[in-house]
């Protein structure tokens, strides 16, 4: 077998478990899947290789990365797998639907999807913006649960929490619940807005965005039942704590020189609809950092944009100054670079789809033409322009050796076959993805529901 490089194992030495359990897990999966592939590991995805790896060096598997470290290493034995879970990239169900022209076309999916439960929370499907218009529509908090495809945790919770009806039907009754994967689509902003570090996190927000608590140490042990019942009381308790919150934001007054206690407050009193509270501390953020210097004035101009203009006041002309005042000071910041989404939904708002997907056009300093695939993609399919577009060069990217195995170009991929009326090629993608992520159990429940309504005759 090739040696492991000093490199991989110097990852995982952070966070050794030694688990005779989770040996046994591992070592279950390598033989598994080594009978099938003449003795060799290495045709295993990536973070399962790992973990199996790691366990030959004599080496426990380590937990999911921290942020900051390269997402996607991370060992398979965080979840127990079992023999239906080794058998993802094998087994197949022989499932088919019918295709564009109406004909049946066979789809194989991995034959595991039964063996895994169900979610029985009912997550939003859509944009955040559209999950706060359903939360204001609704009267209901939303509740967004970050987590990532290589956090073992993340999958745990899903397999023995949110599987159980008890618990799914009380959140979705209660809540807009939306699962936020960090890596992918709106993931890494609403991660930076919301500052989450670690994973799994619940946080409970009003329907405008503000914060009201969060759950960040959610465990599952042997008592699911209870456990259920705890996470539910303890979500239920935040929620109920807005307007003691928007209280104690009102009358904060924190120092003149203590600019991030200012710019937090700024951001808290724009997501409570706080419009003119906000502005005169965004402008004294502004005052205090002219320079920015600390780095709060161009957070502080991407805020008025985004929160200001585009979310209050409905103003997609203020935002775009507001963006060219930005990109004029801080030409180099990171708020400015993030800035060009918004811009390409300011520029729709008034009319000029042509400028909005020529946005996408010209990649900003160090993008890379999979990530400009892929924000044209999210942008086409929530705008409802140029899908056809979007979708053709979401699959010339997937075309793409170092861009085929990429999930979120998957994950597009479905979403616009999706929406553009096509349950073959989403179908497929989705096979795809779910090889690629074998572990999510959001990608086997979206699995579930296109082959249902396949077999309902929905997809002809």
């Amino acid at each position: 077998m090739r040696p492991i490089a000093p490199g991989i194992l110097n990852v995982c030495t952070h966070s050794l478990r030694a688990s005779p359990a989770v040996a046994g897990v591992v070592a279950k999966e390598t033989r598994l899947h080594t009978r099938r592939n003449g003795g060799s590991v290495f045709g295993m995805p990536a973070s399962r290789r790992l973990a199996v790896l790691l366990t030959l060096a004599g080496m426990p598997s380590c937990g999911a990365p921290t942020r900051g470290e390269e997402p996607g290493v991370a060992a398979a034995a965080d979840s127990k797998v079992d023999e239906a879970s080794a058998s993802e990239m094998a087994g197949k169900t022989g499932e088919s639907e019918r295709d564009d022209a109406g004909a049946v076309a066979p789809v194989d999916f991995p034959g595991d999807l039964v063996a895994h439960p169900a979610a029985a929370v009912e997550w939003f499907e859509g944009s955040h913006a559209a999950a706060r218009a359903a939360a204001r529509e609704r009267g209901a908090p939303l509740l967004l649960v970050f987590g990532a495809d290589w956090c073992g945790p993340c999958h745990e919770l899903d397999r023995v929490l949110f599987s159980r009806p008890e618990l799914g039907e009380s959140l979705s009754r209660a809540f807009v619940p939306m699962h936020v994967d960090i890596d992918k689509r709106e993931g890494p902003e609403l991660a930076r807005r919301y500052r989450v570090n670690g994973f799994p996190t619940l946080v409970v927000t009003t329907a405008g965005g503000l914060e009201l608590g969060r759950v960040t140490d959610v465990k599952p042990t042997e008592e699911p039942v209870a456990d259920a019942r705890a996470l539910k009381a303890r979500l239920t308790a935040i929620a109920g704590e807005e307007s003691a919150l928007l209280e104690k934001t009102l009358h904060e007054t924190p120092a003149p020189d203590e600019l991030g206690a200012r710019y937090r407050r700024a951001e808290q009193l724009a997501l409570a609809g706080q419009r003119e509270l906000a502005a005169r501390e965004y402008e004294r953020v502004l005052a205090g950092d002219p320079d920015g210097a600390h780095g709060f004035a161009p957070e502080a101009r991407f805020d008025r944009a985004v929160l200001l203009f585009e979310r209050l006041d409905r103003d997609p002309a203020g935002t775009l100054a507001e963006l060219d005042a930005l990109t004029e000071r801080f030409p180099e910041s990171r708020a400015s670079k993030r800035g060009r989404l918004v811009r390409a939904r300011a520029l729709h708002a008034l009319g000029r789809d042509e400028e909005a997907l020529a946005v996408f056009a010209a990649p900003v300093d160090g993008a890379v033409p999979d990530r400009d695939a892929v924000a044209y993609a999210w942008f086409c399919l929530d705008h409802g322009v140029d899908r056809e577009g979007a979708l053709d060069r979401v699959e010339r990217a997937i075309g793409r050796a170092r861009a085929r195995d990429s999930a979120e170009l998957r994950l597009a991929q479905v979403a616009l076959a999706e929406a553009l009326g096509r349950p073959t090629k989403a179908l497929e993608g989705l096979r795809a993805l779910v090889k690629l992520e074998p572990r999510s159990a959001h990608h086997r429940d979206h699995a579930r529901r296109l082959l249902a309504g396949a077999k309902g005759g929905s997809a002809g």
